[in-house]
């Protein structure tokens, strides 16, 4: 009888799987504050640790790249840089689906803020011409 029990206690707490946990690469959309002013951006993560920004439009005048860190299960370090030189930092806490974000930035002009993103549930597909 123990046998039984054991059996299929085994069965159902192995049967009930928890719900899948997402990778990080893929499209993310938000938003980024500083003081009284808000900003969408696009994050674009790729699976080998890049990350392409775009602030507002996505058009390659506001396209910036960089890289991206996960440490641990939950912290999400990123960083690019502008044109002009501008280094921005992005830190943030992903949530145990992997499809949220929020946190900090900071700028090497000193300027900081927050910033939140969702993942977006886009397919990318490329066309071979």
């Amino acid at each position: 009888m123990k046998v039984i029990l054991s059996v299929l206690g085994f069965v159902l707490l192995t049967s009930f799987s928890g719900k899948k946990v997402d990778v990080l690469d893929g499209i993310w959309t938000g938003v980024y504050r500083a003081d009284n002013v808000s900003e969408r951006v696009l994050v674009r993560f790729d699976d080998q640790n890049g990350v392409e920004l775009y602030n507002g439009e996505v058009e390659d005048s506001n396209k910036f790249t960089g890289t991206y860190e996960l440490v641990g299960d939950t912290l999400l370090k990123f960083s690019y840089q502008t044109p002009d030189g501008k280094n921005f930092s992005m830190h943030g806490t992903v949530n145990k689906k992997r499809n949220y974000v929020d946190g900090t930035w900071e700028a090497s002009d000193k300027l900081t803020g927050s910033f939140y993103l969702k993942k977006e549930k886009i397919e990318e597909m490329f066309v071979q011409p």
